[in-house]
């Protein structure tokens, strides 16, 4: 079984009112809640971070709609020394940046196999996690509806 996790660049779309990848984006999250997925506390920090920078979202409703999320998928995966070590010499042969061997780091460490993504190569892998594509067009790839069904 798949078990997968959320890049932020997904939860930022499931806001963007008017962006033809909303609905899609939407459809990932309930999917990838409905199937067991994970939630990192990087993704949700990514998140509350580029909607309120952007000023998308006031701080008070970036804030809700993590712990919407948070309760959806159960406790947030939190990164571990392990991790961190991991994603250094990750991002050291410059397969990865930093942060996304981060997330994926995290991921694999708990159990995830798939990272649905809209920004990562798509297939790259780090452990047993691969990057798979969030969109094809505005709408959910072939490959994430596998992975969510």
């Amino acid at each position: 079984m798949t078990r997968p996790t959320i890049d932020a660049n997904i939860l930022v779309y499931s806001i963007e009112t008017g962006d033809r990848r909303q609905e899609a984006a939407i459809a990932i999250i309930a999917g990838a809640a409905r199937a067991g997925g994970l939630i990192t506390l990087q993704a949700l920090g990514e998140f509350f971070f580029a909607t309120t920078r952007k000023r998308k979202l006031e701080p008070e409703a970036a804030m809700r709609q993590v712990a919407l999320w948070s309760t959806a998928f159960g406790a947030p995966l939190p990164h571990s020394p392990a991790a961190l070590t991991e994603a250094m010499a990750a991002a050291a042969t410059g397969r990865f940046s930093f942060w996304d061997a981060m997330l994926l780091a995290t991921a694999a460490q708990s159990g995830c196999t798939a990272l649905i993504s809209e920004d990562m190569a798509p297939g790259a892998k780090l452990g047993p996690v691969r990057v798979i594509p969030a969109f094809a067009g505005a709408d959910v790839s072939p490959e994430a509806r596998a992975v969510l069904a």
